[in-house]
């Protein structure tokens, strides 16, 4: 099965200064690594060898390789741990206990599983023999000082040659372009040193040193062969201690299967063989679990078993075998959690299950970062839960169960933390017999432990931290719910830890979740919490948002409760005075007392309460009386109040500010403007708002017209003033000023937590205030200016003609019109096509010729005049042409300023604009039929066209004459004069027998009503053709309204039909 490089280090949240009673040691949390001492090299003064040591202790490993914890060491400082005497027989040996405190120190960081040498030494040395016999005495008393313990050498020679001979063919070293003379003498000279030293020869390595850049690569083939040496010396141990079983026997030796069976597997954990150590560490579990459990040993066996479980489930998690880890913690806590222990130390058993899930939490935790995918119901946050959960048990059974104990046997614990067993009792250390302890001396050791838990532990410390990692990982996995629930458990350790500023912190950032989701009795007790730590901070702020939302109808507390609250509280901090301590505060009185003595004397802004953030006690909604209003204009604003508390609560200035609202994006030259326009409603006077009732007042104003981008006016934001006078007197200042704000039209909040959520519950509401729809924006429409205008115009307009629209317009303001405009456009939203087909021009009050087709199709702004005095009229004409048949809608406005009086004699210029909405129907005036036919008249071509368009070719002959006739049909509902007809001939078409490329026709100051036709002929003939087909030319008629006053005369402008000529 694939090992999974998965870097468990050590745990630094674990490894405190202080003793742990019911975690586990350091070294069980240690990695274990091969460890190796390594002598020769001076990395401080050699630059060679710097980088060797440094290539030694890189972090990055291959996988399957064992890692080697290298310790830099000489020959003067190089010791070992003395052996102990071997044993012959196991037949009268009674173990003092289950794991030894020592054993695992010594193979992690004292015993080392090879040491190596390195030894600067070339084959060619001049000085070979005193070199050669040099390293023999630092190899010979290596291996005196080795003795009879199982540690390998090795020698590793530094060489400056260019060569890097090997020792033997297995060696990771080859030869490299030597002679073959130079190659005899290193074999020669390697075999004599290994004998010389009493070396295997797979123990001697060459380093060559001539290429720095190599030295690193050649150094890491080196720590690969010297894993592979380190790991032999780890199986030989662990053979070793498999041998010492076959002298043991369950009777008399249990304890010591645990401990051989442990061994074996951290031996080969050192090795990096997790497949054997996991069977071996199972076997160890196993075997303690058969153990038999006394209040006496339960102590030791829980932290025994801790160890080895620790060790199997890390391993899972290294072997990638997430399921049998959890498998493997669920089954230790199942075998353990009933086995509480004596009462007097029952917080011991919480504690040690509060380890437990930490540790395991750490190791989920751990191969989740390196790559184990978890799930939402399966991540480490429930076991830092569960931890937290068991540590807070741990301190209620502690204060419940320690609070007598004295401090006279504290001399019970000394040497608790160098014991020999682990979990062992100082009182009675090396004894694991069943046999009940001394009574006396055990209920002192006892004490000795109570007294340590309550004077030395600081509880919150491991309980908070805990709660914060289950936060984190409960976040990660997107569960806000529990999350909550976790934030409100460290806000209230917090309290308890009499850190309020935190708890406040926290308990304000779940508030508003609650408020939310509308979980109202969760948002009961966290505002209760609230008022409490703000209280004991003095937090003025906090303190006043809190009691307002302990007197909202939502909060489920007691009405005496809250009444409680108002009363002492919020009312006595209004007054200056200091609040009485909320109920179940666990704050020191006199402490609270001087700081709320300070921060009311320091209060000198108000304090501004955002109640769209709180469940309301108050609520408001503000509304316009109307949508719209005029400029200048009177209007009104009606702001209901209603009290939701049990009690009168008074209050004061009532304020509300109206903003522009911008109809578009505002550009930031106009933000500056907007500020400026910005308007206060006030009413200062007192007003008592009484229980459960609707208070209603109005607020008239006056707008001002605004300028483009803005149209009106918004509700920004409504507030009033708490006052904290009872008695009805006026406020005399001196306490808080804590003003209520509500954005908006202060409906948000009251909203959330009243408005029904189905139209057909609002029959059984109250509809004067929960189901009141605010007009939160009004539009500020511009005043209409006193004028009369009068348009006349044909609604009947006939298509292609420049139909003339007359406007006079009258002053009948008392005080003249100043910059009066003129506009006329499509009605809005204007229809692309039709857009494209009008024409709108002006051309003042006297008669004038058509103008160009360019114009667009509107006109903006015309300038009538200057000034209008009263009773003055003003006409001017406009042209509108209809390039299809359709209807088409106008808006005729016009612009002015007109004089309005704001105040007695006082007369501001205010913008007015009066609009008249015009309809046209265009419809085709007439048609005309061209045809091409012969002299004989037999018809050649008839076409029905229309202007712009081309028709079909006919065929002529070259230098033959033939005849155009134009027949024009009359549609119109009003006659139409027909000034004159023309026909401009292309090239190569002529006149017959005049030879000129244009002819007038005979159609003249021609009358046509509706029904009635006209007709012209032209002779024509095709001089020369250089093309199979040609356009013969346009027809031209002039064409106007019969008795029109201006002389507008219409072109029509129609295509002749193409013709194919060819000669005879």
């Amino acid at each position: 099965m694939p090992i999974v490089g998965v870097g468990l280090g050590d745990m630094e949240v674990l490894e405190g200064s202080e003793y742990n009673l019911y975690g586990i040691p350091k070294d069980t949390i240690a990695q274990c690594s091969s460890l190796a001492f390594v002598m020769g090299l001076e990395p401080s003064n050699n630059p060679n060898h710097a980088i060797i040591w440094e290539a030694l202790n890189l972090q990055s490993k291959p996988a399957l390789q064992t890692l080697i914890n290298f310790k830099l060491t000489n020959i003067n400082d190089f010791s070992l741990p003395p052996m102990k005497t071997k044993r012959q027989s196991y037949e009268w040996y009674t173990p003092k206990g289950v794991l030894k405190s020592n054993w695992m120190a010594k193979y992690l960081h004292h015993i080392p599983a090879l040491v190596a040498i390195f030894y600067t030494l070339d084959w060619s040395d001049s000085n070979w023999l005193n070199k050669k016999n040099e390293l023999a005495n630092i190899v010979s008393s290596v291996k005196a000082i080795i003795g009879e313990r199982h540690c390998r050498v090795a020698v590793i020679l530094l060489q400056n040659a260019a060569g890097s001979p090997a020792t033997d063919s297995s060696s990771p070293y080859a030869p490299n372009s030597e002679t073959e003379t130079n190659a005899s003498l290193s074999g020669e000279r390697a075999s004599i040193l290994c004998e010389s030293c009493d070396l295997p020869t797979k123990h001697l390595f060459v380093l060559p040193l001539n290429d720095a850049q190599l030295i690193p690569g050649y150094t890491a083939r080196l720590e690969a062969a010297l894993s592979e040496i380190a790991g032999g010396f780890y199986l030989s141990e662990s053979k070793t201690v498999r041998n010492h079983r076959d002298f043991l026997n369950k009777t008399n030796h249990q304890l010591l299967f645990v401990r051989h069976c442990f061994k074996t597997g951290f031996l080969l954990e050192m090795k990096n063989d997790l497949q054997a150590a996991i069977k071996a560490y199972q076997q160890s579990y196993q075997h303690l679990s058969e153990l038999r459990f006394t209040d006496t040993n339960l102590h030791e066996i829980r932290i025994s078993s801790a160890i080895i479980n620790y060790k199997v489930c890390r391993v899972n998690f290294l072997l990638n075998l997430p399921r049998d880890a959890i498998a493997q913690f669920r089954r230790h806590i199942d075998l353990f959690r009933p086995r509480m222990g004596p009462k007097s130390l029952i917080f011991e058993h919480y504690a040690w299950l509060a380890s437990q899930y930490e540790l395991f939490g750490w190791l989920f935790e751990s191969a989740v970062q390196q790559g184990l995918p978890a799930v939402q119901t399966q991540h480490p946050g429930f076991y830092y839960q569960q931890a937290a959960q068991f540590a807070s048990l741990r301190r209620t059974t502690a204060l419940h169960l320690c609070s007598a104990a004295t401090d006279q046997h504290n001399h019970m614990l000394d040497g608790i933390d160098s014991l020999e067993i682990y979990g062992q009792r100082p009182w009675r250390a090396g004894k694991h017999s069943l046999e009940p302890p001394e009574p006396e001396r055990e209920a002192c050791g006892v004490e000795a432990i109570q007294y340590h838990e309550l004077t030395k532990v600081q509880h919150h410390e491991m309980i908070i931290p805990l709660y914060s990692r289950a936060m984190a990982q409960f976040q990660r996995y997107r569960c806000p719910r529990i999350k909550q629930q976790l934030m409100v458990q460290m806000a209230t350790e917090y309290q308890k830890a009499k850190q309020y500023q935190k708890a406040l912190a926290v308990v304000q950032h779940v508030l508003g979740q609650y408020r939310s989701e509308r979980w109202w009795a969760l948002v009961s007790s966290c505002a209760l919490l609230a008022l409490q730590c703000a209280s004991a901070v003095a937090d003025v702020p906090a303190y006043v948002a809190a009691a307002l939302e302990i007197a909202s109808p939502r909060v489920t507390l007691a009405p005496s409760l809250k009444i409680q609250v108002f009363r002492d509280g919020l009312m006595r901090v209004l007054k200056g005075e200091v609040p009485a301590a909320p109920p179940a505060s666990t704050a020191d009185a006199a402490t609270s007392a001087l700081a709320w003595t300070e921060a009311l004397q320091g209060s000198a802004a108000a304090v501004e309460i955002d109640m769209s953030a709180l469940v309301p006690c108050v609520e408001v909604r503000a509304s316009f009386s109307s949508p719209s209003c005029t400029a200048y204009c009177p209007s009104s604003l009606q702001l209901h109040v209603r009290n939701n508390f049990l009690e009168l609560i008074r209050v004061r200035d009532f304020t509300v500010v109206l903003e522009p609202h911008a109809n578009s994006k505002v550009q930031p030259e106009h933000e500056a403007a907007a500020a400026e326009k910005q308007m206060l409603l006030r009413k200062e006077s007192y007003v008592d708002l009484i229980s459960r009732e609707v208070l209603k007042l109005d607020f008239p104003f006056t707008l001002e017209p605004l300028v483009s981008p803005y149209d009106g006016f918004k509700i920004a934001s409504v507030s009033c003033c708490l006052d904290g006078s009872a008695d009805g007197s006026p406020w005399r200042g001196g306490g808080a000023a804590v003003r209520l704000s509500w954005p908006g039209a202060g409906a948000a909040a009251a909203a959330s937590s009243h408005t029904p959520h189905h139209s057909e519950f609002l029959v059984l509401k109250n509809p004067s205030f929960d189901t009141l729809s605010p007009k939160t924006f009004i539009k500020v429409e511009k005043p209409e200016p006193l004028i009369d205008v009068e348009v006349k115009y044909d609604k009947q307009a006939l298509v292609w003609e420049w139909l003339v629209v007359d406007v006079l317009v009258t002053c009948c303001e008392p005080r003249p019109l100043t910059d009066v405009r003129l506009s006329l456009s499509l009605q809005r939203p204007v229809q692309a096509a039709l857009e494209a087909t009008t024409r709108v021009s002006s051309c003042g009050s006297s008669s004038s010729a058509a103008p160009s087709d360019s114009c667009g199709a509107a006109v903006q702004n015309i300038a009538l005049a200057d000034e209008l005095q009263p009773g003055q009229q003003m006409r001017h004409k406009l042209l509108v042409r209809s390039l299809t048949a359709a209807t088409r809608h106008f808006s005729l406005v016009l612009k002015c300023c007109k004089s309005v009086e704001v105040a007695a004699e006082q007369w501001v210029q205010c913008p007015a604009v009066h609009c008249t909405a015009l309809t046209v129907t265009a419809a085709v005036p007439f048609v005309v039929e061209l045809s091409c036919e012969s002299l004989q008249y037999p018809a050649m071509q008839q076409q029905h066209l229309q202007p712009q368009t081309t028709s079909a070719a006919t065929t002529v002959r070259l230098q033959q004459p033939f005849l155009i006739n134009a027949r024009v049909s009359c549609s119109s509902h009003v006659p139409v004069t027909l000034h004159s007809s023309k026909l401009m001939l292309s090239s190569g078409v002529e006149s017959y027998g005049e030879g000129s490329s244009s002819c007038s026709g005979v159609i003249s100051a021609c009358s046509l009503s509706a029904g009635e036709a006209a007709s012209d002929c032209f002779c024509l003939q095709v001089a020369a053709c250089s093309t199979p087909q040609l356009q013969l030319g346009h027809f031209l008629l002039h064409w106007s309204r019969c008795f029109l006053s201006m002389s507008l005369q219409q072109v029509l402008s129609l295509y002749e039909p193409s013709a194919g000529a060819f000669s005879l």
